[in-house]
């Protein structure tokens, strides 16, 4: 059976439910204060409840919820980000390749300071409803969108003998 626990995250406390696949809630809900401890908390009363195999889904909710989800991925759980009630919000998942996420916002910010193509996008999503940081979002999941679907023709080993430098 899977089990996923569900995080409602406030500014000082943050409420959590268990479900199974057909939305039933199984058990009690704990609510925790949003500290260091409250979070710790989170991932051993779920494991202790519904045993190890848990999926947490945490409302995202960026001033409330990252500190929440950095605590989950130190413990090894694994957090699905999700969207409030109001929003729908898809990024790129921070417990990947932070120096790729890095180099992709680079070249993103790079691409819609001068006048060109990158900038027009940029410029069209808040005409989309887009907010602020959403449209900036945009240009990055459009770029790991391009660099995921390249072909991969990279050689899997370094060659014997590099050319030499001129």
């Amino acid at each position: 059976m899977v089990v996923v626990v569900g995080i409602d995250v406030h500014k000082d406390t943050h409420c959590a439910v268990a479900v199974d696949q057909a939305d039933r809630r199984l058990g009690s809900h704990l609510t925790v204060r949003a500290t260091d401890a409250g979070h710790r908390q989170l991932p051993r009363w779920a494991a202790r409840e519904h045993g190890p195999a848990v999926e947490f889904t945490v409302e995202d909710c960026r001033h409330a919820s990252t500190r929440l989800e950095q605590a989950l991925l130190d413990t090894e759980a694994t957090p699905i980000p999700a969207s409030s009630s109001r929003t729908n919000r898809h990024r790129l998942a921070r417990g990947g390749n932070r120096q790729l996420n890095a180099a992709l916002h680079r070249i993103a910010i790079t691409q819609i300071r001068p006048k060109s193509l990158g900038k027009t996008y940029h410029q069209r999503r808040p005409a989309q409803g887009d907010t602020t940081m959403e449209a900036l979002r945009a240009p990055e999941q459009r770029l790991a969108r391009i660099m995921f679907n390249l072909p991969n023709d990279t050689p899997t080993t370094a060659p014997a003998t590099l050319p030499q430098a001129a």
